[in-house]
């Protein structure tokens, strides 16, 4: 997983996406997620004049977990 739980210093367990949500209010990570990554898949004026629909930026998700799915394949060989 991208982002997992962990137990901080006194035990709690603590999810990074609540964190990374607290730390960066603004960033939404169904919208930036193609944004991160390399190269990006679109551009921050691309999400904000319309130029993808939402299924567009589904799609997108499905390949970043696509390519990471079959990375992670390879590299286990």
């Amino acid at each position: 997983a991208i982002l997992e739980s962990f137990t901080d210093d006194i035990g709690v367990e603590v999810n990074e996406m609540d964190l990374m949500k607290q730390r960066y209010p603004d960033i939404n990570f169904f919208l930036h997620r193609p944004l991160f990554a390399s190269p990006p898949m679109l551009t921050l004026k691309e999400i904000s004049d319309g130029s993808y629909s939402i299924n567009d930026i589904a799609l997108m998700h499905d390949i970043m977990d696509m390519k990471e799915e079959l990375k992670n394949h390879e590299q286990s060989r």
